[in-house]
């Protein structure tokens, strides 16, 4: 050893002639750190990487901890430069412990540390650590102010973090705010923006948007080709996010030239090389070149520097599917385990098992990935396999339903659920074709929790969030504090959609900057919660019900059933779920129904635009009504059931089963009046999953203020208001407040404000209008007194209590069909405040026959004590045989309300009519003897 210092002593004096072997010991650290900087300009990293171990050591011993920090955090840049992501993490931690010891006040240090600390971890794979050191470096940037180029690049390193957590619209928010940030900053930070491009793009492309996707691809390309000296890594990047993109357009030669020009600039980076290796291995796979694509695979794995990174868990999994190409299943699914064990953290391959899920690290896209292709490879390899292949399904199940209790927002939660729909079809036919062989319970199970799984799933562990913060010991001031931030983000939300409608560019901006703000606070508070009350957290947790729950704690007598459909890509199939037995089978294949479902909705809602006369809308009715009757029902239904629980899905989401006609009634002459409708022998109630429909029966609230509230804004109107008059809904208001007592709001007083004041009784009565949002359905609204709207996003955080909520409006029980969770309408929104049901409506409906309805069900209700299923039968019996005329018993008229939820009881105290007619009896008394009195007095 004492022999080699000299040597590197002489080498330091070759290196920098003009070191100054006088300098004092507080001037040697700046000296190293300057030559530091000057040889990692000329990309000399290792002697720089020399030159700051020198520097610390000078800054050590003579305690100068600025230079001492600054030292650690350029050593920490050097390896990551080099890619060597372990020794940078190493650095950037001795930057931030050494800060934070000696308490220095550069808070730009420390920014630039956690910034860089998060990078690091990003390339490593660990996007949870990632996230949490950008986001410190965010912090500090905006407690202490920085330049604009530098927040906007933290704030893009925080959205690159999210978006390999696959939080795409949360990174999409940062992203944007960076990129207006560059636009405002001048020329030097537009060269900045065509980074961004690509960012954005990749987000697209993950979420599948490939065309938007490719258009911000080629406004990055544009941007770089103004620098003449473009990044060769940006470059790298672009070409390599061109290539996925066309590959996933199926543009299989663009996106191998792309490749190959990534290639090209990749001599000197295993790590970007393999990655780019792994992209063309992948496109090979594609063109089924199979053995190519092992070939560059395997390059791949081989160049990688750090064996235990998630994308070398991505080679693996390329490397299997090639395999499975070749129908070589066991070395496929080697692979897939090898993969699996670079993810989880003390898995071994010990044949096929699986790992645990609670050890996994953050590329929980990865790791879903190999389960599901495990899970696809063994339930082709026969009957021996069939259970393992189940199981597997089942875990890949679980973590997504893991990931989506990560995501920041019900948007990201909702692609998910989208994307992996394909997943559980899956796993629901591998289940379903094993029942059908030895028809035992636990098949049957194992197929309902698939079928569950893609049903409601988010808003039934929403609805379970909100319950275990009043349950799991949450202080009421941190449930106020949360829901003050809901409110307040909703109603910048509202004030964004004005702008929004008035093209106010620059005010939308803003507006999106308070929205933006509000996400991020809430996200801090829902971290502390699961920190502080762990309980909370473990009380939501919602398991899929079993057969024996549904009939052991649902079903109360053999008159009742449970049927629930479940539509997978091709196929329809049904659950038929009695006290006595259940059982599972195949309905009809997707697109047979389709075609008498679009049948039966065009003669349902326009009766005679079809048809040149009535006679033709008539049979056009009467066919397709019983045509789905005949393969939806008919087939599935118990002898002596009078009671019908209906669990939908997609198309048949909440098809009015009441319409159906049970038989043939062509010979009923041209009158409605006379058919024989399934509403004259079923009760029919709605959910949108069994696991829904436990949930509300289990949770049910006794505590309301009073027995019924009801509002109706629009009576009358004036030429200001932009909706029309609803006069019958001043009578339908009137009558229920007549038989259950309670209050009522009419005209004026019906308004946005007096609704969130007041919506706690038994029975909460809405009859206004409704509009439905297709495209964006969190803007979908019931309209109030002064042109103030409810939007669905603002009912989801409003405290409502009510057993039943009675949406009196039009398509209250519509919207846009989300796959994998359900139909995204008003009713919904409601759902998700905890209420026990609702009362909804599937298409727009007229003001006076449904004022007719709801004064039935009233009377029912209050009169005879009812549960709300018999009350909503026999109030719609009621008007086809007391009010409907031939043409008016159509089910246009009547057949749109259906129940959505609890079937039970409501939690009302009908008026005790006895105490009116003793007060009339006393009245008369008294008016007799004081007219006997005046006789007598005469």
């Amino acid at each position: 050893m004492k022999r080699i210092l000299p040597l590197v002593w002489l080498y330091s004096l070759i290196l920098f002639p003009h070191l100054g072997i006088g300098q004092s010991a507080d001037q040697w650290p700046e000296y190293w750190l300057e030559k530091a900087d000057q040889l990692e300009e000329q990309e000399q990293l290792d002697s720089a990487i020399y030159c700051l171990k020198q520097a610390a050591n000078y800054a050590r011993n003579s305690q100068n901890i600025d230079c001492l920090t600054k030292s650690q955090l350029k050593q920490g840049s050097c390896f990551l430069y080099q890619e060597n992501w372990d020794s940078a993490v190493y650095y950037y931690n001795q930057c931030i412990h050494t800060a934070q010891k000696f308490e220095i006040k550069n808070s730009l240090i420390l920014a630039n540390a956690h910034s860089l600390q998060g990078v690091a971890y990003y390339y490593l794979g660990d996007f949870n650590q990632a996230i949490v050191h950008a986001q410190k470096s965010l912090d500090y940037d905006l407690i202490n102010g920085v330049e604009p180029s530098n927040l906007a690049l933290n704030l893009e390193n925080l959205a690159n973090m999210y978006r390999e957590k696959s939080a795409y619209d949360k990174a999409l928010e940062y992203y944007q705010q960076a990129m207006a940030i560059y636009k405002k900053e001048g020329a030097s930070a537009k060269k900045l923006l065509g980074l961004t491009y690509l960012n954005i793009g990749v987000c697209y492309n993950r979420k599948q948007q490939n065309e938007k996707a490719l258009a911000y691809y080629k406004r990055s390309k544009a941007q770089l080709e103004q620098n003449p000296n473009p990044s060769k890594k940006q470059l790298i990047s672009l070409y390599n996010s061109f290539s996925i993109v066309y590959r996933d357009l199926n543009a299989l030669d663009k996106s191998m030239n792309y490749v190959q020009k990534a290639l090209a600039l990749q001599k000197e980076t295993p790590y970007k090389r393999a990655n780019t290796l792994t992209t063309l291995g992948y496109l090979y796979l594609k063109k089924k070149l199979y053995p190519k694509a092992r070939e560059v695979l395997m390059e791949a794995f081989e160049i990688h520097p750090d064996k235990k990174h998630p994308n070398v868990a991505k080679i693996q999994l390329t490397l299997g599917q090639s395999w499975a190409g070749e129908n070589k299943k066991k070395k496929a699914l080697e692979a897939y385990q090898k993969g699996m064990m670079i993810l989880v953290q003390g898995f071994e391959n010990t044949g096929m098992n699986n790992p645990a899920l609670q050890n996994y690290n953050s590329s929980s896209r990865n790791l879903l990935k190999l389960l599901h292709a495990k899970a696809k490879l063994l339930s082709q390899m026969g009957a021996d396999y069939c259970g393992l292949s189940i199981e597997t399904y089942q875990l890949a199940s679980d973590l997504i339903f893991q990931m989506q209790k990560s995501y920041p927002n019900a948007s990201t939660q909702l692609l998910l659920a989208k994307t992996t729909t394909p997943l559980h079809e899956e796993g629901f036919e591998v289940a379903f074709n094993a029942y059908q062989k030895d028809k035992t319970i636990k098949n049957l199970n194992q197929a309902l929790f698939f079928a569950e799984r893609t049903k409601s799933k988010l808003l039934l562990d929403n609805i379970a969030t909100k319950t275990a913060k009043k349950m799991g010991g949450v202080p009421k001031e941190l449930i106020q504090e949360e829901q003050n931030l809901y409110l307040n983000l909703a109603f910048y939300k509202k004030k964004w959609l004005e702008a929004d409608r008035k093209q106010q560019t620059e005010k939308k901006q803003q507006l999106q900057q308070y929205i933006f703000d509000l996400d991020a606070r809430i996200a801090q508070l829902q971290k502390r919660l699961a920190k502080e009350y762990p309980n909370y957290y473990e009380d939501q947790q919602q398991a899929i019900p079993t057969v024996e729950v549904v009939q052991d704690q649902f079903l109360k007598s053999n008159k009742e059933v449970l049927i629930e459909y479940f539509v997978s890509h091709q196929e329809v199939y049904a659950f038929v779920i009695h006290p006595s037995f259940a059982k599972l089978e195949h309905i009809a294949t997707k697109t047979s129904l389709e075609v008498f479902l679009s049948r039966f909705w065009a003669s349902l809602l326009n009766p005679q635009t079809k048809m040149q006369n009535e006679e033709d809308a008539f049979k056009y009715y009467v066919i397709n009504a019983q045509i789905l009757y005949e393969k939806l029902l008919k087939p599935l239904i118990p002898e002596k059931v009078q009671e019908l629980y209906i669990v939908q899905d997609e198309q048949l989401s909440f098809l009015p089963m009441a319409a159906l006609l049970k038989s043939n009634s062509q010979e009923a002459g041209m009158s409605y009046l006379d058919l024989d409708y399934l509403v004259h022998h079923y009760r029919f109630g709605y959910s949108y999953s069994a696991a829904l429909l436990l949930h509300n029966l289990r949770h049910k609230s006794t505590d309301y203020q009073q027995s019924f509230l009801g509002f109706a804004p629009f009576e009358t109107v004036t030429p200001k208001d932009s909706f029309n008059a609803l006069p019958y809904s001043l009578n339908e208001i009137e009558e229920a407040t007549n038989l259950l007592g309670g209050n009522n709001f009419i005209g004026d007083q019906a308004t946005f404000g007096q609704f969130c004041q007041t919506a706690n009784a038994s029975i909460l009565h809405i009859a206004s209008h409704g509009h439905v949002n297709r495209r964006y359905p969190e803007y979908s609204y019931l309209a109030f007194r002064g042109d103030q709207h409810l939007y669905a996003f603002e009912i989801q955080n409003i405290e409502i209590e009510a057993d039943l909520v009675v949406l009196s409006a039009c398509e209250t029980g519509i919207g846009q069909f989300a796959s994998g969770e359900g139909t995204l309408s008003l009713a919904r929104s409601f759902m998700y405040t905890g209420v026990s049901s609702v009362l909804m409506t599937l298409w727009k409906i007229r003001d006076r026959s449904s004022a007719v309805l709801m004064n039935y069900l009233y009377q029912y209700l209050a009169e005879h004590g009812t549960s709300k299923l018999e009350a909503l039968r026999e109030a719609q019996r009621k008007y086809l045989q007391v009010d409907a005329d031939p043409r008016t018993a159509h089910p246009y008229f009547w057949a749109a309300h259906i129940l959505l939820g609890s079937p039970d009881a409501s939690m009302i105290r009908p008026l005790d009519h006895r105490w009116k007619y003793a007060g009339c009896c006393m009245v008369l008394l008294i008016g007799i003897g004081f007219w006997q009195w005046k006789k007598g007095r005469g």
